[in-house]
């Protein structure tokens, strides 16, 4: 195989390339790529080489409300839900505006790496329903594509790579209309050594963070492992936050801080909501970087002073942090983070609507910049100005006095 090792070992998993079409406001093809362009010779010391290939260690997508930044990293996050029958097919529903749409699939496709070969896998999911899905296989020691299974709504055929026998295979393929095989196989086989390597992205290489979840619940697991707890402290230090201990008191948890000599414990919920939510993301940030786990994170969780923001994300771009390639997913409007000193174009993306609301996904790599020139290049400027898109069309059509007048004010 090219690989060999214990089954409770976890390699290093990383997200290569995600495309979703027909998802909520997602109409027409879009692909976020976390294959570094070779062109580009800005911040190469960001590059993460896994073998001969070169990813990102991020993508930030920027984009005005409602421009479908975060359905991209919602249609991730289910992919992995129904994989792991954590979601069900419900939550893929096709494009809003569209009478025609409603009669298509949605479909995902998601390309991710271990350190023992490339994978692709693609899921076609309608009226909550699995029409399509396949598993296919590009071992690191041989580069040689080979399909591990195919499946047409109820019919799945599985190739004799995966070294399962007939007899299992009777009971493997008796899936269910709004169950993945892929799924099933890991329930079933979870010791097969490709399917080992393959799930390993799915059950500890990805990971979300978004606003609804039960944050407390998310908070008190990670701070129960140990090494996680250890970098949270060393991370909160580093931020000035005066925060020594956090634990769980009756269900709640309670935050100690220490000014000069003295210690004070507080409810959580006492805190601010900008502290509540760096301590919410820093056991996330910790665990990614010490596991190797690509992190999607939302804008709504990202409400911190910029130069915290800056300096978190600074965690993924230095080697000397993020030694197990770990990457980070972000939706983002905060204007610090869109510098040519701070990131690589391939790292900054946007997400536009087009004149039908369909969200469309381009990279500032994709614009021609002049490389003599760059050293003049303002992104942010430049984005505020409207060079690349992706920012809100303000039409400025209220008439304020007339506002006022029909209110009786004669001022």
């Amino acid at each position: 195989m090219g690989c060999s090792f214990p089954f409770s070992r976890k390699e290093s998993c990383m997200l290569i390339q995600f495309t979703v079409k027909n998802f909520k406001s997602i109409k027409d093809t879009v692909t976020l790529d976390m294959q570094a362009v070779s062109g580009i010779k800005e911040h190469r010391d960001h590059i993460l080489e896994l073998g001969d290939d070169g990813f990102l260690p991020i993508a930030i997508i920027y984009g005005s409300n409602g421009s479908g930044k975060s359905n991209i990293l919602k249609a991730i996050e289910i992919v992995r839900g129904m994989v792991l029958g954590r979601i069900g097919g419900g939550e893929a529903v096709p494009f809003y505006f569209s009478k025609e749409a409603v009669n298509d699939p949605c479909k995902f496709e998601i390309i991710f790496a271990s350190n023992c070969a490339e994978y692709r896998y693609r899921l076609h999911v309608k009226e909550a329903m699995v029409v399509y899905e396949s598993l296919d296989r590009i071992p690191r020691d041989s580069w040689h594509r080979s399909s591990l299974f195919e499946r047409k709504e109820n019919a799945v055929t599985v190739r004799k790579v995966l070294k399962i026998a007939t007899d299992k295979q009777d009971e493997a393929i008796d899936v269910r209309d709004n169950e993945t095989f892929f799924g099933r196989l890991i329930r079933l086989f979870p010791e097969n050594e490709i399917i080992n390597d393959a799930m390993n992205f799915f059950v500890s290489g990805l990971d979300f963070m978004q606003e609804g979840q039960d944050a407390d619940i998310l908070l008190s697991d990670a701070l129960s492992q140990e090494d996680v707890w250890d970098l949270f402290r060393s991370m909160a230090s580093e931020l000035d936050l005066d925060i020594v201990d956090l634990k769980v008191v009756g269900g709640k948890i309670k935050v100690t801080h220490q000014i000069g000599t003295s210690k004070y414990e507080i409810p959580l919920d006492a805190e601010s909501s900008g502290i509540r939510k760096i301590i919410y993301l820093l056991p996330v940030i910790a665990n990614s970087l010490l596991k190797g786990q690509a992190v999607m994170l939302d804008s709504g969780m990202l409400e911190l002073h910029p130069m915290i923001l800056k300096h978190i994300l600074g965690y993924y771009l230095d080697k000397s942090s993020n030694r197990k390639h770990a990457q980070l997913i972000l939706t983002s409007y905060d204007m610090i983070t869109l510098d040519k000193d701070f990131l690589r174009r391939d790292e900054i993306w946007f997400a536009a609507k087009s004149e039908h609301q369909r969200t469309v996904l381009y990279s500032l790599a994709d614009f021609a910049i002049e490389e003599e020139r760059i050293k003049d290049k303002k992104y942010a400027k430049r984005y505020l100005e409207g060079v690349y898109g992706a920012d809100p069309y303000i039409r400025n059509t209220i008439n304020w006095n007339e506002v006022f007048t029909n209110m009786g004010d004669s001022d």
